[in-house]
């Protein structure tokens, strides 16, 4: 049961990064975002603004990090996820577990892009 519960925690951490990047982009205006550093929270500008790591090419502003930090949640989800799985476990109970991802997925989602990241 913990690794499904670390797993689930791990999930709706990713959810909360894919808001955060969707609310950057979308509601840059009207998000808690809006007075913080323009040149690192908004996407409209902080392309021309972010330090690029030395041979990844990857980008650190807000909405490049919150898009690493997205995946890396998944990662964990679905390794702290598998690592626990009874492997006599019924094929629906997999089917649940899928269907219960999406849920919490799209609940926390709607909850931080439509409601706590805006003003």
């Amino acid at each position: 049961m913990i690794p499904l519960v670390l797993s689930l925690v791990f999930f709706a951490l990713a959810a909360v990064m894919n808001a955060i990047m969707d609310t950057l982009q979308f509601h840059f205006e009207r998000s808690i975002f809006k007075g913080k550093d323009p040149n690192f929270w908004n996407p409209n500008i902080s392309w021309n603004f972010a330090r690029i790591i030395p041979y990844t090419g990857y980008k650190v502003d807000g909405w490049h990090l919150s898009k690493s930090m997205m995946i890396i949640f998944c990662a964990l989800s679905a390794t702290v996820l598998l690592k626990g799985v009874d492997p006599s476990s019924p094929w629906w109970g997999y089917l649940l577990i899928f269907m219960v991802y999406g849920i919490v997925w799209n609940m926390v989602f709607n909850l931080f892009f439509d409601r706590l990241l805006l003003k």
